[in-house]
């Protein structure tokens, strides 16, 4: 909560808190807790962070967390958005309930039907789908005559972000094509080529 707190100040409120159960139960082993129960314990964090970045003082007495009279100084300027990720139902309906907006690992072609399902969710919430956001990537090795098309179709679809993946680690495990980047300068000219071709 305070980290992320510092990173909204710093950034003038433009952090979007990125999170997730993850899937390795291996980290969870290591730390002692017990894998079967991350969404548990993930709802009760998420409430956790809310409380700490809106009231100075919280006692809070949860299944997994116990927070005894803390607060936290600076609090956020404004609201930090909690946007969640995955690719599965659990994640979906998690996110329409907590959520503030929903990453999704790919590009915008191959995550529509997702895209659609969560906004669904979002609706059975009593939730507005325009006030959720949704974030796709593009790789860099994908066909730059395909890009602006990718965009637009996210767009009409009601997606509000995209990113962009311009690094070659796990880039053939994924579907994509190794780049060859060599050091900081190639991303960032990575970032200036998708930049200049989709504005």
């Amino acid at each position: 909560a305070k980290q992320a707190t510092e990173l909204s100040l710093l950034s003038g409120g433009r952090l979007r808190l990125g999170v997730g159960t993850g899937w390795n139960h291996v980290e969870y082993e290591s730390l002692g807790v017990d894998f079967a129960v991350r969404g548990k314990l993930f709802d009760e964090q998420i409430d956790v962070l809310r409380r700490l970045w809106s009231e100075p003082l919280i006692d809070y007495r949860g299944d997994f967390h116990r927070v005894d009279r803390a607060g936290i100084l600076p609090r956020p300027d404004e609201k930090i958005p909690i946007w969640f990720g995955g690719f599965s139902e659990v994640a979906f309906r998690r996110a329409a309930r907590l959520g503030d907006g929903f990453i999704y690992g790919s590009r915008p072609t191959r995550m529509i039907g997702m895209l659609e399902r969560v906004q669904q969710l979002v609706r059975e919430q009593d939730r507005n789908p325009d006030e959720f956001g949704g974030d796709a990537l593009i790789d860099f090795s994908s066909p730059q005559e395909k890009w602006r098309s990718e965009v637009a179709l996210w767009a009409e679809k009601g997606g509000t972000h995209i990113a962009l993946r311009a690094m070659d680690t796990g880039a053939e495990f994924v579907g994509e094509r190794v780049v060859g980047y060599e050091g900081p300068k190639s991303y960032i000219d990575a970032l200036e080529t998708f930049m200049n071709t989709v504005s």
